[in-house]
């Protein structure tokens, strides 16, 4: 895809969800093991997941991270709903429809659901602000409780995910009611890739329709840490150039990175390829773990006061596997925070 820039149309507020039990790595292996745990820890930069009870779903953290916003926004405002995630309430209905209910919105309300993972809150933001530059205010969720893909005796990599959930309000900049009052200059650019050849490297088999004989970790998330970094330290500057390259920008002009938190190290490799000093692509996720589409979010929700947010680039990159990132002004949105739930 080549790089598009939508105008008129700004991000207003952002809220975040998460499990109030924590849960730390060295609990969850064994004694045994503890050799593993150490270094689990040490590499990927994570002491502890937040880890959802077995009966809260994604839809339900969304649920309390919406309750501010629409509060502010007003429910009536609302003209579509797009839900990101992996992990949906059902596989169908779709679960925009869930909440387009749970959440009290007008049954005018658009809804859609996007099956996406790591870029998932990227590509979310693409779909949502060309709704709302048709429709009006847009109310983009998702996130995921990739907690319950994995089996409690799974020591593998794939244990450092966790669960949280976001809500983003996307509105027309000429709206009076609360808009954002970014400027036409302010447009957000995007620039995406797939590269769906390699989607061996992170996948979840047998959890459908197409059937496997000998699937991937027994049928569990699977990921090949290796192949999933070489794809990082590779695909994610040729998009992030080209991004910037389009927009007349160099990478100095972009005041904030905020990119998923994959884990710690990963980050580390992926600030040496893009040639940036390692505290300019921060990891604030070390006692919340890899929550998929909910990184970036929850990322800037925790580090909005110190960061300068007039020019993000916000850069997700995982399942597919694909890349998404953007430019965008987040200097007036509006924070409410992390939820706990």
């Amino acid at each position: 895809m080549s790089v598009n820039k939508i105008s008129s149309v700004a991000i207003n507020s952002i809220s975040c969800a998460l499990p109030k039990n924590s849960v730390r790595i060295v609990d969850r292996i064994p004694s045994s093991m503890a050799d593993m745990a150490y270094k689990i820890t040490k590499v990927t930069g994570f002491s502890s997941l937040r880890i959802a009870p077995k009966n809260t779903t994604t839809s339900d953290l969304v649920v309390e991270a919406a309750k501010p916003v629409l509060d502010d926004f007003g429910r009536n405002n609302i003209k579509a709903i797009v839900f990101v995630s992996e992990t949906p309430d059902y596989i169908f209905p779709a679960t925009s429809h869930v909440l387009q209910d749970t959440l009290g919105l007008p049954d005018t309300t658009f809804c859609v659901d996007i099956n996406e993972g790591c870029s998932g809150y990227v590509t979310g933001l693409y779909i949502s602000s060309l709704l709302a530059k048709n429709l009006g205010g847009v109310l983009l969720c998702g996130g995921d409780t990739r907690s319950k893909l994995v089996p409690a005796d799974d020591f593998t990599p794939s244990s450092i995910f966790a669960d949280g959930a976001f809500v983003t309000l996307i509105s027309p900049t000429n709206l009076d009611n609360k808009a954002n009052n970014a400027s036409n200059e302010d447009a957000i650019a995007f620039n995406f890739a797939s590269y769906g050849e390699r989607r061996d490297a992170l996948i979840m088999e047998n959890s459908r329709h197409r059937v496997v004989e000998n699937p991937k970790n027994n049928g569990n998330p699977y990921m090949d840490g290796k192949a999933v970094l070489k794809f990082a330290v590779s695909a994610v500057p040729k998009v992030v150039d080209e991004l910037l390259t389009q927009c007349g920008l160099t990478k100095d002009d972009i005041t904030y990175y905020a990119c998923h938190q994959a884990n710690r190290s990963l980050l580390l490799f992926l600030a040496d390829a893009m040639n940036l000093p390692h505290d300019r692509i921060p990891f604030a996720s070390q006692d919340i773990g890899n929550t998929i589409s909910a990184t970036i979010p929850l990322l800037l929700s925790i580090q909005r006061e110190q960061a300068d947010l007039s020019r993000v680039l916000c850069a997700g990159f995982g399942v597919g596997l694909a890349v998404g990132a953007c430019i965008v002004n987040l200097a007036e949105t509006k924070f409410y925070g992390i939820i706990e739930v």
